[in-house]
């Protein structure tokens, strides 16, 4: 059965020398059922060049390790006001410790001396060859279930070279691997990455350049041309694409940017498909953990009726639409 994961030996780079050979890891998460076919391992990557307003990982925005702060937690002993050699903690009017943003540096040493946990430092760094030891121990529930390895993120183009080595030394022992992508970053980058990749999930935020980059930080210019050429490549190496919609209420899911990216999309190459997800709040705690403000606070989740009737429209352009995640039980490149 692992044999069939892949076709034919892809080109491209042979070694897995010091460019690339480490990363920042936010997170190795083990019997994953989503994110691909069968039980996964999905490795997050840390750093995004994008800064969307419904972002539900804001741990992972940044490429250093992440310092979080879990309020409730903390019994305001003051250990940490003089531990920092910063000098960024107070007292705030709660009787809590405050943190002056721009005074930290994120250099842990509050973590080491808080008694109860409340700080944490989120995502270390991690080399290539430690990755792949995580992964080698889940192996055997890929091969029961047709699972396999997914990067995700924050954004793994951030880390092209560390992504694609983790890639190719899984696809070299025959794992199945499935990457998560917004695809904003260099082509050439991507396209080494998807060269040993089995399943692409690619996200679609928005189809105007303007509104794009409003809610999200960027212009989707670029994204909409790497999307393009994934496609084709996908095509050519006989890969799987799925391209992801969440659906935000009032931010993207008007009828008339429905209407764009449905012509946007109906004339790429390959059989790929569209995935709509529906807007979630499950991040929304990790916002205060960093002393960040959530904006989206009062968008609620689009109602099951009305993600249907999304489905309907795409599909009344000829696009292959699915509703809550793709059900993939095997994919054979």
């Amino acid at each position: 059965m692992e044999k069939e994961i892949h076709s034919m030996k892809p080109a491209g780079i042979n070694s897995y020398g010091q460019s690339g050979g480490q990363g920042t890891v936010f997170n190795a998460t083990k019997y994953m059922l989503e994110d691909g076919p069968g039980i996964r391992t999905v490795v997050f990557l840390k750093g995004c060049p994008l800064r969307c307003l419904w972002c539900s990982s804001p741990l992972c925005q940044t490429t250093e390790p992440s310092l979080v702060y879990l309020k409730y937690k903390c019994a305001s002993c003051e250990a940490c006001l003089p531990a920092c050699p910063q000098q960024a903690f107070f007292l705030d009017k709660e009787g809590k410790i405050g943190r002056n943003f721009e005074r930290c540096t994120n250099c842990g040493i509050c973590t080491k001396v808080c008694p109860v946990g409340a700080r944490e430092m989120r995502g270390s760094t991690m080399t290539v060859e430690e990755v792949l030891a995580k992964v080698e121990k889940d192996r055997i529930f890929y091969r029961r279930g047709s699972g396999g390895v997914t990067l995700s993120g924050g954004e793994i183009l951030m880390q092209a070279a560390f992504a694609t080595n983790i890639l190719q030394r899984c696809w070299d022992k025959l794992i199945h691997t499935a990457i998560e992508t917004c695809a904003f970053g260099g082509w050439e980058d991507l396209r080494a990455i998807l060269t040993y990749t089995n399943l692409a999930f690619i996200d679609i935020k928005h189809s105007d350049p303007f509104l794009h980059k409003k809610l999200t930080g960027r212009s989707n210019r670029q994204i909409l041309d790497n999307i393009r050429k994934a496609a084709a490549y996908c095509l050519e190496l006989k890969r799987h694409l799925i391209l992801r919609l969440a659906v935000v209420p009032g931010m993207n899911d008007s009828r008339e940017n429905l209407r764009d990216i449905a012509l946007l999309l109906k004339d790429l190459p390959g059989g790929w498909e569209l995935n709509l997800l529906p807007y979630h709040k499950y991040g929304v705690s990790k916002y205060d953990w960093l002393g960040m403000e959530y904006k989206l606070v009062d968008v609620e989740p689009p109602s099951r009726d009305q993600l249907l009737e999304m489905v309907q429209y795409f599909e009344s352009f000829g696009i292959l639409c699915s509703l809550g995640g793709a059900e993939i039980r095997s994919v054979v490149a």
